[in-house]
């Protein structure tokens, strides 16, 4: 059920408000979450409002453009994504976990990624992937999860891409280890190119973008 009281200043919920008009609400009104309590948004319910409170919100129906910075609540805060979304330009820093809808899929850029959790039956696409050190972990999707190399990197050795699979873009050339590799999934125009081989055994047997070879040490 619903629970919603407020002042002249706030307006506090408890529930699922998705389907209450609230296109008469002032702008400058704050919504408040009831502590102990889950309050459930549309994302154009949730575009642009501050949002205070102790308890849990969840917005659904994210899409590109939304503004979410105005939350600012203590317990977790829950995206739903029901349709396909680019939402590289959004900020997300206000966000705990993002859940995609099956046959759905999110794009993010790997600036993004960091203390966000992802899940769902959906899809889920990277953009940007190279040098700098990025932890895909925590991006549990049971659909497919790409991550795409625009320009030309070295992949960082922190870098822990939890299950992903590569594409490098034409004219760009991605360089990593066997260590890196193995076991990898690298498709794309692009160029691969693998170092320290001649160690440890590795499998590149899924790397279907052109590929070279560093050899090191000795090979037998």
């Amino acid at each position: 059920g619903r629970a919603i009281d407020g002042d002249a200043a706030t307006l506090r919920f408890g529930g699922d408000a998705t389907a209450l008009d609230l296109s008469g609400v002032d702008d400058a009104l704050t919504f408040e979450v009831v502590s102990g309590r889950t309050l459930t948004l549309r994302a154009d319910q949730a575009d642009d409002r501050a949002i205070e409170g102790a308890g849990n919100l969840v917005v659904t129906g994210v899409t590109a453009g939304i503004d979410l910075t105005g939350i600012d609540t203590t317990g977790t805060v829950t995206a739903t994504v029901t349709a396909s979304a680019d939402l590289s330009g959004v900020d997300l820093g206000t966000i705990d976990i993002v859940q995609v809808a099956a046959g759905q899929t999110l794009t993010l850029a790997t600036g993004q990624i960091d203390g966000l959790a992802i899940n769902g039956a959906g899809n889920v696409t990277v953009t940007g992937l190279g040098s700098d050190a990025v932890d895909l972990s925590a991006i549990t999707v049971s659909g497919t999860k790409t991550a795409l190399v625009s320009d030309s990197a070295e992949l960082n050795a922190g870098t822990k891409l939890g299950g992903f699979a590569l594409s490098v873009a034409e004219a760009a050339t991605l360089q990593l280890t066997a260590a890196q590799a193995n076991g990898l999934t690298i498709t794309g125009d692009g160029s691969v190119v693998v170092t320290n081989l001649g160690g440890a055994a590795a499998d590149l047997s899924n790397i279907t973008a052109q590929a070279s070879a560093v050899v090191s040490g000795t090979v037998i």
